[in-house]
């Protein structure tokens, strides 16, 4: 086990533009000895040549943070290869939703995250000389939902990353099946992802051992959305607690975890993501891509010398408050969005 873990994050600013079309309205006949009737009525009646109304969509989020003893990764879905926690890997994902009425927004998309920069993103955007700022131009999203059209194959030259790793090659993994869909060059997606290394965020929680139990501290944020949950993960023979968070400043001691109800557990954060806002095609993306990693069905049906070479696992879960949410990725959409809906778990290894 390790100690306390907290640090920053990246910054992630998404600008959106979009255009709607106003209707007409006839305007009224004006009584003899009165004003025209175009006259009077032209401050009030809208015409075909108003300007458009605001677009009304909303722009929902989520993710895993795994942080480990010498950094962090935001991800979508665990990495199908080594890990390297001295390359941390960013990858949140992003799903747009159009409020009916609205009919097509036109889009542009700009991340830019703390250095070193960008391991892998797609669809392919336009990365800065520096290689942190990255940029999605030409998007246009329209409401029906629609799959992944073009998502590279792992031999492809998309998938040729610095760390060896292509997680686009399973976007399908990660469609939510209420998401708009956004068009880009004649190809149609369902999200936009990427990753990128730098250093973990600042978060609610500091851990540090003390003998066989862990003591939490409740050290910022009064924003929380449910409670902490202990996993110990031993090559898929997994056993769980549930701690109450502390009072803001407070303290509590936690024993290794003895429960075996991990669907308790699942069923815990299905529901923090609903209390945040998220879909429920993006509440069963997230099951798609976390479930079996979290807490390891697959790996319990592996060969018992498979599971022998797999060392123990010991970490909490817990969602990022709003209040630090933006210490990992922060987002900015323009036009505004009538909600941002983002849901971060963590993932403390200890």
């Amino acid at each position: 086990m390790s100690g306390s873990s907290q640090g920053q994050g990246p910054i992630v600013r998404i600008l959106l533009g979009a255009l709607l079309v106003g209707c007409g309205a006839p305007a009224p006949v004006a009584p003899s000895g009165s004003a025209p009737a175009s006259a009077a009525a032209a401050s009030s009646a809208p015409s075909a040549s108003a300007a458009p109304g605001p677009a009304v969509f909303d722009v929902h989020e989520w993710g895993l943070l795994d942080v480990g003893p010498s950094g962090a990764r935001l991800l979508a879905g665990p990495p199908a290869g080594p890990t390297n926690w001295h390359a941390p890997r960013r990858k949140p994902v992003l799903y747009f939703h159009l409020a009916e009425g609205t009919t097509a927004v036109e889009a542009s998309v700009t991340v830019t995250t703390a250095p070193p920069g960008f391991v892998e993103h797609f669809p392919a955007g336009e990365l800065s000389a520096g290689g942190a700022t990255l940029a999605w131009t030409g998007l246009r999203i329209r409401p029906e939902a629609c799959h992944v059209s073009s998502a590279p194959t792992r031999d492809a030259s998309e998938c040729r990353t610095p760390d060896g790793l292509c997680e686009a090659a399973e976007l399908a993994r990660y469609e939510a099946s209420d998401a708009a869909c956004i068009e880009r060059a004649g190809a149609a997606f369902n999200h936009l992802f990427y990753r990128a290394s730098g250093p973990p965020p600042e978060l609610p929680y500091e851990v540090s051992v003390r003998g066989s139990e862990l003591a939490v501290t409740h050290a910022r944020a009064s924003d929380l959305v449910g409670a902490i949950h202990y996993v110990h993960n031993d090559a898929g023979v997994v056993t769980v607690a549930t701690i109450a968070p502390p009072a803001l400043g407070a303290s509590v001691t936690a024993a290794p975890p003895t429960g075996t109800d991990v669907g308790e557990v699942r069923r815990a954060l299905d529901a923090a993501m609903r209390q945040v806002g998220l879909t429920a095609g993006e509440v069963a993306a997230f099951d798609r891509a976390w479930a079996n990693d979290l807490f390891g069905a697959e790996a319990a049906r592996e060969l018992p010398a498979r599971r022998a070479a797999t060392a123990p696992e010991d970490y909490l879960l817990f969602v990022m408050p709003a209040s630090l949410v933006d210490g990992a990725s922060e987002v900015h959409v323009v036009p505004a969005p009538r909600a941002l809906r983002r849901f971060l778990l963590v993932r403390l290894r200890v």
